[in-house]
């Protein structure tokens, strides 16, 4: 089944790359027919904030910024021209637990901005947006502060032949198709497990045509250095504007991709939509059986 996200949850920080951000989900959301929800998340304050305020006065302060933050996400949404099938929420409680909950409530896609200085990313990157990338059971795609190229025309998935690439080969798909973007397929090899550039070509494409099916432009690479690095320099030459990969959860997965995922989120100068696999006994066992034909 091709992706089709009907949900997306949008959380913010109502800094400026909240705007790039709100325009990239609506951009995505159109093309599927996708109704947004865009979020911020407030801790509650405490008595580090305020030691001198009572009880009261601090649940009276957390409604007075709770007030402050609606006003300001109204803003940020009618900036956007009060687009029609956006909703929006001011989150109370502490950020990681109220979103994975919120996520967990029918959405199938989160977009999510990796930098910032408040709200959601006053927490570097490595904290906060990672343990969503990590926790949440739908699809990730973050953006850095500072994109605004807002197109999508040629979509990269990063393959190792496992289980989670599996995934992300059927979302990259769905996206290309929804997009009339142009799909590469990027497979990196050892260099002592490549015998033939062509014979590995063909491995790749029949294990294409068993998980998706759908046109595209197959690479295969000796790997060279780090996958990430890799990864990342092929996507800058070849004006790559979204990334999808997979990333395991389990250690019994393939693990070259696992250990690149989290730096191309992170490094990455385009949008990256990372997946999780579903645990879907049968792509399971079709992903394994392919990746160890000759």
């Amino acid at each position: 089944m091709k992706f089709h996200p009907r949900r997306i949850l949008v959380p913010v920080d109502l800094e400026e790359s909240s705007e790039v951000l709100l325009r990239y989900a609506l951009q995505f959301a159109s093309h599927f027919g996708a109704k947004i929800t865009v979020v911020h998340a407030d801790p509650t304050p405490g008595y580090t904030d305020y030691p001198y305020f009572t009880t009261q006065q601090l649940e009276q302060r957390w409604e007075e910024e709770l007030s402050e933050r609606a006003h300001t996400l109204e803003e940020l949404i009618a900036r956007s021209g009060n687009p029609v099938g956006v909703d929006w929420e001011v989150l109370r409680g502490f950020v990681i637990p109220v979103l994975l909950e919120r996520i967990a409530d029918g959405f199938d896609l989160v977009i999510l901005g990796t930098h910032g200085r408040r709200g959601l990313s006053r927490i570097v990157f490595g904290s906060v947006a990672a343990q969503i990338l990590r926790l949440a059971d739908v699809p990730v795609l973050t953006i850095r502060a500072g994109v605004t190229e807002l197109v999508t025309r040629r979509v990269l998935c990063p393959v190792d032949l496992g289980l989670a690439s599996a995934e992300a080969l059927r979302i990259a798909a769905g996206i290309a198709e929804r997009f009339d973007a142009t799909l590469i397929v990027l497979q990196l090899v050892e260099p002592g497990e490549l015998t033939e550039v062509g014979a590995e070509k063909d491995r790749l494409q029949r294990w294409v045509s068993q998980h998706c099916g759908a046109a595209t432009d197959l690479r295969v690479l000796v790997r060279g250095k780090e996958a990430a690095e890799q990864v990342l320099h092929y996507a800058k030459e070849q004006k790559i504007e979204l990334i999808v990969l997979g990333s395991p959860r389990s250690a019994g997965e393939v693990p070259s991709m696992e250990n690149a995922a989290a730096e191309i989120v992170r490094k990455s100068e385009c949008p990256v939509l990372t997946v999780h696999p579903s645990w879907d006994t049968g792509i399971a066992e079709a992903s394994r059986a392919i990746a160890k034909k000759a």
